[in-house]
């Protein structure tokens, strides 16, 4: 993994085997990603439900995001539009694949960029750590707005790694564009536009452009904002808002304590943290690259901490895993050049058997943990999914209404219902007197006055809503229950329990 030989022959060798070494990776880990296997997750039916409702506004010309303003995390009219468009077109394997393009696509941004700044080699070592993150192959086959928001990231993160002095207006103008964007899509992004655009201005100022280091700082943080603002106010200005009680201000807070978070951040980012921690001991970047880059990879783990809470955790990881990958790369060429050496000290050629048995074992260290990480991540959720609400939606007349508190999951498989006839716990209810019930007292409204024709619990450890409800359908006599459902998970049992009204 070499990038300068001592004669032309070699560097072409030392060359071609860096191609091939991407393309390997690249194609692991497009094999990795495409080999997980399961339902739809609750995220991924809102967002893929979601925009099919936006199709239909805005073949009709409205762009408004009434109501998943309220409660998304990045402008609905953005990825969940083309995810839904997939799905029509392919169903969810298709959806997914859009996630899947963007990881790989992140990844040879990636190896292109760190490679124009430190040589071929650490950008191909700064790939393969990347993409055998677990995080990093669970977010590749999610229909979520993580992977496309991850690969405008890493997209702008290449670009001013590679700037130069004379493209330093164009790559101000696409870091700022591509930062934007990345936040639109996902607001939570927002936090890696200024050391992006500050990782360009210091690539600038070291190559001995000081005064278009400055303008390029300036330029990239106007064009971001631009762009941001106008994918933003599309649909009026509601996303504006939006931007501040989902991301900015967000209230939720699960109380976890902060050694907690840490270990699960340990678990899911150990091995890259000590990569990171290794490649900087190097000192191959300037203090001030090097302080901002771990300003990047540590952003999201320390809101988590903040907050206490672990929702996303996982997700926001991969993030983390780019700025990590700078420094990554610069451990894995460095150990590359060690073995080397000792193999080299014990009188064998660096191709010898042993030198292949000793690759082969160091990145089975590192690939194995992440394929069963990504595995484990994926199969936490119950295969019955889509049989349990295709069930519970048959026999059922047109104006049915059944409760479930993944009302976008039960819209998304069961097809005997329309989507608006599932209805979720936050959902308005008018009495029947005509009186306007608050989300928080609607559904025992609702239950008392039999307003759901059935309703679906899921059962295991996360979900304290199913028991909150059973306990009112047991004191209600207009209900009954129909069937129950069990599935297996990694290291526990649950349940789907669905309950019916009684036929008069």
């Amino acid at each position: 993994m070499h990038d300068v030989s001592p004669t032309p022959g070699a560097t072409r060798t030392s060359t071609r085997d860096l191609w091939l070494s991407l393309g390997g990776i690249l194609g692991f880990q497009f094999v990795a990603m495409l080999r997980l296997r399961n339902a739809a997750f609750v995220d991924e039916g809102t967002y893929i439900m979601a925009g099919r409702t936006m199709l239909g506004r805005i073949t009709q010309g409205d762009w408004s995001a009434a109501p998943f303003a309220t409660y998304f995390s990045g402008a609905p009219y953005l990825q969940p539009i083309w995810v839904a468009w997939l799905d029509q077109a392919g169903g969810l394997p298709l959806a997914r694949a859009l996630s899947t393009a963007c990881l790989v696509l992140a990844t040879l941004a990636l190896a292109w960029g760190i490679g124009r700044a430190q040589g071929r080699a650490v950008g191909v070592g700064a790939a393969l750590v990347f993409a055998v993150q677990g995080t990093v192959q669970f977010v590749g086959h999610l229909a979520t707005p993580d992977a496309p928001s991850l690969l405008l990231v890493a997209l702008a993160l290449s670009i001013a790694f590679a700037a130069s002095e004379k493209g330093a207006v164009a790559s101000a103008i696409a870091v700022g564009v591509l930062a934007g964007g990345a936040g639109a899509i996902k607001y939570g992004a927002m936090a890696y536009a200024p050391p992006v655009a500050l990782i360009l201005a210091i690539r600038l100022w070291e190559r001995g452009a000081r005064e278009r280091a400055v303008v390029a700082f300036l330029l990239s943080a106007v064009a971001g904002a631009s762009v941001l603002w106008l994918l933003l106010r599309l649909d009026g200005g509601a996303l504006l808002d939006a931007v501040w009680f989902t991301t900015v201000n967000r209230p939720f807070s699960e109380g976890k304590a902060p050694l907690l978070i840490t270990g699960k951040l340990l678990e899911y980012g150990g091995l890259l943290l000590l990569l990171a921690i290794y490649g900087l001991t190097q000192r191959r970047y300037s203090l001030a690259l090097s302080a901002t880059l771990f300003f990047g990879m540590l952003v999201a783990p320390l809101q988590h901490i903040r907050l206490g809470e672990t929702v996303s955790l996982h997700k926001h990881i991969a993030f983390s895993a780019l700025f990590a990958a700078p420094f990554a790369g610069i451990a894995m060429v460095r150990f590359n050049q060690e073995l080397r050496q000792l193999v080299r000290f014990r009188g064998r050629d660096p191709r010898s058997v042993m030198w292949l048995l000793a690759v082969g074992s160091g990145l089975s260290l590192m690939v194995f943990p992440g394929l069963a990480q990504s595995g484990a991540l994926f199969d936490a959720w119950p295969q019955e999914t889509p049989e349990v609400y295709r069930t519970v939606a048959r026999d059922l007349p047109a104006g049915a209404r059944i409760l479930t508190e993944e009302a976008d999951l039960g819209g998304y498989y069961g097809t005997a219902l329309p989507p608006s006839h599932w209805v979720g716990p936050q959902t308005p209810y008018r009495a029947a007197g005509g009186r306007e019930i608050p989300v928080d007292s609607a559904v025992v409204v609702a239950l008392q006055e039999g307003a759901f024709d059935r309703i679906v619990l899921r059962f295991d450890r996360s979900h304290t809503w199913s028991e909150t409800v059973t306990s009112l359908l047991q004191q209600n006599p207009l209900y009954v229950v129909r069937a129950t459902v069990r599935y297996r998970l990694p290291g526990e049992d649950g349940a789907f329990v669905v309950w019916e009204r009684r036929t008069p």
